[in-house]
């Protein structure tokens, strides 16, 4: 920028300023993540979850939610003990100590205004006393529809996790007890995340912003320099 004056750069330093600023702000108004809240006590784990999209699943309404074991890779359907106090939530009884992974066996739609959709929440089990229960979780024959990333996409419609690299998320009706509604051998349809469009390309929200800055910058300072001129 040789041929700027210097309060020319002082006008593009606060311009880069001002933008770095909105582009974070941006990016910080995203809303909260479709996510799932797992807590243990003892050998009960409570699990809930976020979800703006679809209010259609919950204990209380016998959506299929799985508990998977991190390190034997064991997955069974968590039994529709709902909390009292919050129906859509599950509690799921007589879990043995280890590190597992809860969530549904349909995942959630990509929510592109969160600040993350999430295909599990995961929990660690310690201190936990099995001798006197039982557990009542069910029997799931198929693989969950996760890899090992947690994401299914982030803030603007970002794939990150799918399994297998799909870019496209299941969506359709829940799965029950063995059943493929959600599955990755299932029948569930798809449909492509939710994503930006601007000037005939597709990019995530964050990309986007990052695009119309430099556009906006650009202009700037071909303005600038005609005035020079």
């Amino acid at each position: 920028m040789r041929y700027l004056t210097v309060r020319s750069r002082i006008v593009v330093a606060a311009t880069l300023g001002v933008l770095a600023l909105f582009s974070q702000r941006a990016l910080a108004d995203c809303a909260q993540p479709v996510d799932y809240d797992v807590t243990a006590d003892g050998s009960d784990v409570t699990v809930c979850f976020t979800d703006f999209q679809d209010l259609n699943r919950g204990c209380d309404i016998g959506s299929a939610l799985l508990r998977e074991n991190v390190d034997t890779g064991d997955v069974v359907e968590v039994a529709a003990n709902c909390d009292t106090s919050q129906p859509r939530c599950y509690v799921d009884t007589c879990v043995e100590d280890g590190k597992y992974r809860y969530g549904f066996a349909l995942p959630f739609d990509c929510y592109a205004s969160s600040c993350g959709t999430y295909y599990f929440g995961e929990i660690e089990v310690s201190g936990s006393d099995t001798s006197s229960c039982t557990s009542d979780a069910l029997p799931y024959t198929d693989d969950p529809p996760w890899g090992t990333s947690r994401e299914i996409c982030g803030y603007g419609g970002d794939d990150t996790g799918i399994p297998g690299g799909d870019t496209s998320i299941m969506t359709g009706g829940d799965a029950g007890a063995g059943g493929d509604g959600g599955s990755p051998a299932g029948d569930g349809t798809k449909a492509d995340p939710t994503l930006c469009s601007f000037a005939g390309l597709t990019m995530n929200g964050e990309t986007l912003v990052f695009v119309i800055n430099g556009i906006a910058l650009l202009l700037g300072l071909v303005v600038m320099r005609r005035r020079r001129l």
